[in-house]
């Protein structure tokens, strides 16, 4: 999959909507290439994966704390998003 086809700014739907609203191709080639091949499915099946992405993607947060199951499975997937996509977010965890 070549993810360079997608602008960096469309997976933004462009119609002023305040609904989580993300183009879900853009979010599906990228969880599919750069997420399920480091992470997997488990703990996290693909629905899931996608939500985390697109909300990190639509609030472009300045900071995420994550302090789930101290496994670092959602700190890697919100570390993957921010690089890939090129956003300012500061992300902390918890031990």
């Amino acid at each position: 999959m070549n993810l360079n086809f997608w602008q960096k700014r469309d997976y933004l739907k462009q119609h002023g909507g305040k609904e989580l609203e993300i183009n879900q191709f853009i979010v599906s080639d990228f969880v599919l290439s750069k997420i399920v091949p480091v992470l997997g499915v488990r703990p996290y099946p693909l629905s899931e994966l996608s939500l985390m992405v697109s909300a990190v993607l639509w609030s472009q947060p300045t900071h995420i704390f994550e302090w789930g199951t101290h496994i670092g499975c959602s700190a890697r997937i919100f570390y993957e998003t921010v690089k890939y996509f090129g956003l300012k977010t500061s992300i902390v965890t918890g031990k």
